[in-house]
């Protein structure tokens, strides 16, 4: 089953444009690459013939185009960025926090100077700056467990991107292989028309010349109406191969496209077996699906190591820097003596004492000065003890324990999703290889039969009923041969799929 996959795939390698996404999703290219031409592989883009102005599809092209248009790919590109966020922010969460303030205040009426103690009515504006910091040095792992946890998340979501665009890959791929049978179908019953049309002529030759009768006339009529009938049936179902192709696309359904890809050819290595606990294994070893149950298990077991850390105590450091500018600040800058005044009695002889009476001028301290002048400092410690929190605490652990045990069953019913999808897989494709085995050798009989029975009513000694019932035969032998054709290599495909996200050459080596 497994076939070397070199062969085509050089060619490939020379896109510039997607040669970094090949080396993320090699697997991709390995769908079909195989199995087309060389020359359609080369295709870089899509161009669009000037005399019919039809849109050539091959399959690269189309893989570029449904991984840019679809919308699950955005969505999940979006959630991988955002879990990217999560991640960065936990780890700057290790560092301090430094905040800043500034105010600009206007007290009005009867009010205490800071400056003076007095009380004084008028209005007094002030500014009030601040930069005050903390840093957490111990917060029982919280910290660390929570960068574990969203690292963890961030691996989960790119496993889920991945998933995304390899199903997404695989389903373009299906779809182009349903365009080339129903292309290849609609040839064959072309070539039949086409037979069946000169032998409608030559039996009018015939009647015309006495050599035939009517009713071999019809018989050749309705045989020509009848593949006609077939071929219409066959160019309905690959143009809407086509459409299902264009809406997998999603690409305007008017668009005319031409798949530019030969049909694939089928493995000669037919025979070849292989242990089912084998491809069970690599699957678990490759999908994404699986990876991505896992990360998401690991998340949450340093969840609930981040919640337990939330009982211990917690040490952080901090500091402030602060200052302060007031407009009643004064200060003075000159007097005068205007007399005296009565400060009391001399208690003995009722002298009266006096002092003079002095006058000052001030002026508000400058700005600056008063910035540097009121300057403050601090620095300390702070140690939080949890003593009751409404058990907030034990409430998050619990939770905790039940998403883990939730992403462990997750994780569980992932692998045996798996083992029951490669099981079924696998069965599906040795039954479809039996088949085609077996529909091969029936067109290999019905060919040499029509090629006897063609001998034979050349010579006179078939009727044309025996003719065109041996026609009709290898005709149908051919078409189930095709469908059978298909059929194993798309039930290869998910094989390879799901058990390595790698798909096998499909071209005979």
């Amino acid at each position: 089953m497994f076939i070397d996959i070199k062969r085509g795939l050089s060619t490939i390698y020379k896109n510039v444009k997607i040669r970094h996404y090949l080396c993320e999703m090699r697997w991709l290219y390995f769908l079909f690459l195989g199995g087309f031409s060389a020359v359609s592989l080369a295709q870089n883009s899509l161009p669009k013939t000037q005399e019919s102005n039809v849109e050539k599809l091959t399959l690269e092209k189309c893989i570029q185009i449904a991984l840019s248009n679809n919308l699950d790919v955005q969505l999940s590109a979006i959630a991988n960025t955002s879990a990217e966020y999560d991640l960065l922010q936990s780890k700057l969460n290790l560092g301090p926090d430094i905040n800043g303030t500034a105010g600009q205040y206007y007290q009005s009426g009867r009010s205490i100077d800071r400056f003076t103690n007095q009380y004084v009515q008028t209005t007094i504006g002030s500014n009030n700056f601040q930069i005050q910091g903390n840093w957490i040095l111990f917060a029982g792992g919280q910290l660390r467990n929570a960068i574990n946890q969203y690292k963890y998340n961030k691996l989960a979501t790119e496993q889920d991107l991945l998933q995304v665009k390899q199903t997404i890959c695989l389903n373009v791929s299906l779809a182009y292989l349903q365009c080339l049978q129903g292309r290849e179908q609609q040839k064959a019953v072309a070539a039949t028309v086409e037979s069946s049309k000169n032998e409608l002529d030559r039996v009018q030759k015939l009647l015309s010349a006495g050599a035939a009768n009517e009713g071999t006339l019809w018989s050749a009529k309705a045989q020509y109406l009848n593949n006609v009938s077939n071929y219409t049936q066959a160019e309905n179902g690959y143009n809407s191969a086509v459409n299902t192709l264009k809406n997998l696309l999603m690409i305007n359904s008017e668009v005319a496209v031409e798949i530019s890809a030969d049909m694939p050819a089928v493995p000669q290595n037919k025979n070849e077996k292989y242990s089912l606990t084998e491809l069970i294994d690599s699957a678990m070893n490759h999908r994404p699906d699986i990876k991505a149950a896992q990360f998401r298990l690991n998340a949450s077991e340093f969840a609930l190591k981040s919640a337990k850390g939330a009982l211990l105590p917690s040490l952080t450091i901090g500091g402030n820097l602060n200052t302060v500018y007031s407009g009643n600040a004064k200060t003075v800058t000159g007097y005068s003596i205007n007399g005296t005044q009565p400060i009391g009695y001399v208690k003995s002889t009722l002298e009266v004492v006096e002092a003079p009476s002095v006058s000052y001028t001030t002026k508000t301290i400058a700005f600056g000065n008063q910035i540097k002048d009121n300057f403050g400092q601090s620095f300390g410690a702070t140690m939080s003890v949890p003593i009751y929190g409404k058990l907030q605490t034990h409430t998050q652990i619990s939770q905790a324990k039940l998403s883990i045990l939730r992403n462990e069953i997750s994780l569980n019913k992932s692998v045996q999703n798996l083992k029951t999808d490669v099981t079924s897989a696998y069965i599906n494709y040795t039954n479809s290889l039996a088949k085609y085995l077996a529909l091969e050798e029936t067109h290999k009989a019905q060919k040499k039969n029509l090629e006897f029975v063609q001998i034979r009513f050349q010579n006179g000694q078939a009727s044309q009923f025996e003719m065109q019932s041996a026609q009709n035969t290898e005709i149908n032998a051919y078409m189930n041969l095709i469908s059978s054709n298909y059929e194993y290599i798309f039930r290869q495909l998910v094989l390879d799929f799901l058990i390595n996200n790698q798909i096998t050459n499909l071209s005979n080596k």
